[in-house]
């Protein structure tokens, strides 16, 4: 009898489990097709929700410019309010802080690290937490914040390298812009198209002219890269403000 009740108790478990998948994967197809309000009555209903149900919930206000009930979602997770508190994990905190950039609200952001450093003790290894975290600081402003969080990353990519580098390029830091630069081509990161025309905006409003065309020469000669419209508007901005007007 035991046995069975074991049994049964697992195919219990089981049922759940697919029951609450199934739901899941509905709160993802409405949020893929932009159905907000249906996302919402559905979250609502579901009977039981775990981590991804409200992550997803998340995500769906995030991506319809909603940031602020992204936030409150997550405060009234953790607020136990629906019967139990679910801990978050490393996509919780990334659509959280990408709710407090668009915000740009540090005093949340702040609050939302802390609860990163608490429920993921490894999270300075997740490249996507960091370049979130240096997004966020950045766009608040903090851009001492933006450059400790970067160096203490321990993996970075070409996304993390390029968040840092349009952190200060966006500051009009050109300098700052050229030594981070630097650093990723000595470790042996290749720029994209995004790291290019940060590199370039910096160079265009600071008058780094020299800097600048040796960096639109780079993208195709050294880097494969071809330039966009929005490369050019940068060469021709730094042209143009540098008295250089037939290159532009």
């Amino acid at each position: 009898m035991e046995d069975i009740s074991c049994l049964s108790q697992k195919i219990g478990e089981q049922s759940i489990h697919t029951f609450r998948e199934v739901w899941n994967s509905l709160l993802s197809g409405y949020i893929n097709n932009g159905l907000i309000e249906d996302v919402k009555a559905l979250f609502e209903d579901m009977p039981e929700k775990n981590i991804i149900s409200w992550t997803s919930m998340m995500i769906g206000y995030v991506q319809k410019d909603l940031p602020e009930k992204g936030l409150n979602l997550l405060a009234k997770n953790y607020s136990g309010e629906e019967g139990s508190r679910i801990e978050g994990n490393c996509l919780t905190f990334v659509m959280a802080l990408e709710a407090c950039s668009h915000l740009i609200d540090l005093d949340k952001g702040k609050q939302i690290h802390a609860k990163i450093i608490r429920a993921l003790p490894d999270a300075d290894g997740n490249v996507s937490v960091g370049t979130t975290l240096v997004d966020m600081y950045s766009k608040s402003g903090s851009l001492c914040y933006t450059l400790r969080f970067f160096d203490a990353m321990k993996e970075k990519n070409v996304v993390s390298w390029t968040s840092a580098i349009m952190s200060f390029a966006v500051h009009g830091l050109a300098f700052q812009v050229v030594e981070l630069f630097q650093r990723m081509v000595n470790m042996v990161i290749n720029p994209n198209e995004v790291t290019f025309t940060a590199v370039l905006t910096a160079s265009s409003h600071c008058g780094l002219v020299d800097e600048g065309m040796q960096y639109f020469t780079q993208m195709r000669n050294r880097y494969g890269l071809t330039p966009k419209e929005e490369h050019y508007t940068c060469i021709i901005d730094l042209l143009g403000r540098n008295e250089r007007p037939e290159e532009a």
